[in-house]
């Protein structure tokens, strides 16, 4: 084989090796059962991961369709943090 005729049939072998790998199965998660925990643990963990903030700001965009009419909004909203 020359290197003119190679060229197609490498492309074509690894066209097809890569079609292969990629449409192979999933792998399924393995997946422990959960641990049952009581309130208090959950409640003490929920504190302990709590973020800290002074200030949240966020955005929004909405697309409503009804039978009706279409409206698109926009929202933006900040808030700041009592002093309490």
């Amino acid at each position: 084989m020359n290197k003119v005729s190679c060229c197609p049939f490498l492309a074509v072998v690894v066209f097809l090796l890569l079609t292969v790998v990629a449409c192979s199965p999933a792998r399924k998660a393995i997946r422990e059962p959960l641990k049952q925990q009581g309130a208090a643990f959950l409640y003490e963990q929920l504190q302990k991961n709590k973020p800290s903030f002074s200030t949240l700001s966020t955005r929004a965009a909405l697309d409503i369709s009804s039978s009706k009419t279409d409206m698109s909004l926009k929202v933006q909203i900040r808030m700041q943090k009592d002093s309490l």
